[in-house]
């Protein structure tokens, strides 16, 4: 029986796939009919190539489609189309990170606005007032004998 399915190809911890019609009885990497595409799934979003042409034409021929490679196939043609689906959302936190990670929404949920418009009289009023001369910087070698000469007097 043909199918059609991934092959392997990248080196460790860099996985890379060929879309391939193979035997169904060859080893996984092994010999293979004809490859039809490539799939890269560590970018963001992975970067799917595949001849969807030739896959229904073995289709057609009576090759069957894996399930990884059928998943594939229908976001690539949702890709080519246009259409974006929302990506899966990503694993929740656990421990102290998961607790931080409740209590943030709730923080951004306060409103905002009465602030944002208490601040723009401070804002009219120091654009009316003339700008302070600034300050000038001290070294921390400074502070320590300022702070010296003050504990001796």
């Amino acid at each position: 029986m043909i199918s059609i399915r991934l092959t392997r190809i990248g080196r460790r911890h860099r996985p890379y796939y060929r879309v391939v019609v193979a035997d169904s009885r060859r080893a996984r990497d092994g010999r293979f009919i004809e490859v039809i595409g490539h799939y890269d799934p560590l970018p963001k979003p992975a970067v799917i190539e595949i001849d969807t042409e030739k896959v229904d034409e073995w289709v057609s021929k009576g090759a069957k489609v894996s399930d990884t490679v059928r998943a594939l196939v229908s976001k690539h043609k949702e890709r080519a189309a246009g259409i974006v689906k929302e990506e899966r959302p990503k694993k929740k936190a656990k421990g102290a990170a998961a607790e931080a990670a409740v209590e943030k929404p709730a923080e951004e949920a306060k409103p905002e606005e009465p602030a944002a418009e208490e601040a723009k009289p401070e804002e009219a009023a120091a654009e009316a007032a003339p700008e302070a001369p600034a300050e000038e910087e001290t070294s921390p070698e400074d502070k320590a004998t300022d702070s010296e000469e003050e504990a001796a007097t």
